[in-house]
């Protein structure tokens, strides 16, 4: 009675949304299509429809849901095509297959040009962003990949479209193995936002975090070869347990905001591009060094480096130790450079502070950058200091030789 009934339900639900779920036994794949993203396919939809067509590819024990095949969301100009892990309650889903969410536009696939075809959605969105108790997880079994946004069979054409919304989530692979190959496959015109989640024991390289809509915050990417970035932010965000935590594969241009890197062979590996700034990090040592190859591209040699910056607090008071407000200061490096302190000419405020943590004008000072040079096994490295000034009213005190090297450090000085 159970089936007959889902079986009506789906006939009256489905022309509605023009969504259906199929089964190709030959490749072994569950194809979803017509899901948009305020009315996402559930695992609770794929595993009744296994039971209503007899499947046997699905298995359910409370909200543990085991697929025994892959899973393609869509397919290159099909209609909105979405799964949700996790949308109500905390769920899990044990994949063993691939899970593949397709581009809306593949060159010379599509019939129109990829501006003229309709941008649907093909989405795996896991968690609710507002419901932070409800957690999901897709563990991905040995030997089985993740493809965002890219059909590897055409990763030579231009693809645009699909992408993965997960917030409060757990991607990884089975205790004691890694899912993934050479690389787990992030389409960098896929979209993605990725917010207090892990990924962790994965093969290989995570390929993609570059491009345009990129959300990456206060997530994890752990036991596993590295990410492979572009120009993106990631912000509080931990790099454990890695091989090259950071790769360039030809488009570093990377900001790292507030993170961690530690236990990683390497934190980056740069060799191609502009490379990394890291702004109030805490970064551990590696058990290798980490690397910085120059490059020659279009006749010119490529010098990557590493930038560290710190936000500074200077507190200004009188002689009796009274803070004292509206005062000037500004930082001066004592080593020339460009572009070495950001928000100079800051004032105090009642309590006698710079601008901190809440504030968008915080005193900003590099602390290092470290660049590649021809001998690659010799970077060059330069440690600034600065000269702090404070003036108000014609009164004004110099502090020389201050080092950044903590974030947030608070440095007092005393208006005579």
């Amino acid at each position: 009675m159970r089936k007959l009934i889902f079986a009506i339900a789906l006939l009256f639900v489905l022309p509605q949304l023009k969504a259906q779920i199929t089964y190709d036994a030959g490749s072994n794949t569950i194809t979803i299509e017509g899901f948009p993203p305020d009315m996402p396919c559930s695992l609770n939809n794929l595993y009744m429809t296994d039971k209503v067509n007899g499947w046997g590819k699905i298995t359910r024990k409370e909200n543990v849901y085991k697929v025994n095949a892959n899973i393609v969301l869509g397919h290159p100009g099909s209609s909105d095509s979405c799964l949700q892990i996790a949308g109500n309650q905390s769920e899990t889903l044990l994949l063993n297959g691939n899970l593949t969410v397709s581009p809306f536009f593949v060159r010379g696939v599509n019939k129109k040009l990829f501006w003229e075809t309709q941008k649907a959605e093909n989405l795996l969105i896991i968690g609710d962003r507002k419901r932070p108790e409800i957690s999901g997880k897709l563990i991905i079994s040995k030997g089985n990949n993740l493809f965002i946004g890219t059909i590897r069979k055409y990763k030579r054409k231009l693809q645009v479209g699909g992408g993965l919304i997960a917030f409060n989530c757990k991607i990884t692979a089975p205790e004691n193995t890694r899912f993934g190959g050479k690389f787990v496959w992030i389409h960098s015109g896929a979209k993605i936002i990725l917010k207090n989640s892990d990924i962790s024991r994965f093969n290989g390289n995570i390929y993609g975090f570059y491009g345009k809509n990129k959300v990456v915050e206060n997530s994890v990417f752990e036991d596993g070869g590295g990410i492979i970035a572009g120009k993106c932010l990631f912000l509080n965000c931990t790099f454990k347990n890695l091989n090259n935590a950071i790769v360039d594969y030809g488009k570093l241009d990377a900001t790292f905001d507030s993170c961690v890197f530690e236990g990683n062979t390497r934190n980056w590996r740069m060799q191609y591009y502009f490379g990394i700034t890291c702004i109030d990090c805490k970064i551990g040592n590696t058990k290798l060094p980490d690397i910085y190859n120059t490059f020659i591209r279009k006749g010119e040699t490529v010098f990557p480096r590493f930038i560290s910056r710190r936000h500074v607090v200077v507190k200004v008071v009188d002689i009796s130790g009274t803070p004292v407000e509206g005062v000037v200061v500004t930082a001066v490096s004592e080593l020339p450079g460009n572009k070495l302190v950001s928000n100079s000419g800051v004032k105090t405020g009642s309590d006698g502070l710079t601008p901190g943590k809440e504030s968008l004008k915080a005193l900003l000072l590099t602390e290092k950058i470290i660049i590649a040079t021809k001998d690659k096994n010799h970077p060059d490295q330069k440690d600034y200091s600065y000269k702090i000034i404070a003036e108000k009213n014609g009164r004004k005190v110099v502090f020389n030789n201050f080092k950044p090297t903590k974030s947030w450090q608070i440095l007092t000085l005393k208006l005579k």
